[in-house]
């Protein structure tokens, strides 16, 4: 799933999110900023990740 930065200012999951909850939400309401939450505990903590940084994370995991 593409994300565009600055384009997502409400939670979203991907589409292989299943019923238990287990799954990170991710928003992107500022330009050079992406969240993250867990489903479990949507009001929960979120993390913040300047969006280079992610990027870079992204590229480092894909196979």
């Amino acid at each position: 799933m593409a994300i565009r930065l600055g384009d997502l200012d409400t939670w979203t999951t991907s589409t292989y999110t299943n019923a238990n909850g287990a799954c990170l939400m991710v928003r992107s309401a500022e330009e050079e900023v992406l969240e993250l939450g867990d489903t479990k505990i949507p009001e929960g903590p979120k993390l913040a990740f300047p969006a280079e940084a992610w990027s870079a994370f992204v590229s480092s995991v894909k196979v």
